[in-house]
């Protein structure tokens, strides 16, 4: 190891702190739509390895754009979840750039018991979220405005 690598080191529940931004495409480069420093923070072991931090992707949802947040899974003693958050970035819901609209369990474990989840919605509809697992139980969840929040 040189000094210009460094290695984080400590438990499995030491996170990284992650800021985020938000670009747009525009005619002569990119423009900044949004930046959050101190975002969330995140990971297992600080961050290290890889999806460390968890797993950014982008989410379109019925013309709605959504960044996805997936943490890592984590827990003790054969109780383990993995948590995914929907942030909104763009469309016509009445909600700010990056504000937490919706978090479920994508993730779970409890002694031998292990439950996955992924997200499904209605076609047509900006009004629901649907989240179906490996055990049939799907659950509705219903976009509250007041809020700009999906709830059970």
């Amino acid at each position: 190891m040189n000094a210009y690598q460094t290695r984080v080191v400590g438990s499995h529940f030491s996170t990284a702190t992650i800021s985020v931004a938000i670009f747009s495409k525009v005619d002569d480069g990119w423009q900044l739509n949004a930046f959050q420093k101190y975002f969330t923070d995140s990971g297992l072991f600080g961050g290290e390895g890889k999806e460390g931090i968890g797993k950014f992707s982008v989410l379109k949802i019925d013309g709605q754009i959504y960044l996805s947040f997936k943490r890592p899974v984590a827990g003790n003693n054969g109780f383990n979840e993995g948590i995914e958050e929907l942030y909104y970035v763009d469309g016509d819901l009445p909600c700010k750039i990056l504000q937490n609209v919706f978090k479920h369990i994508y993730y779970q474990e409890n002694g031998e018991k292990t439950t996955t989840q992924k997200i499904d919605t209605i076609k047509s509809t900006k009004e629901f979220i649907w989240t179906t697992n490996n055990l049939n139980n799907d659950k509705k969840y219903i976009f509250n405005r007041s809020y700009c929040q999906y709830n059970m």
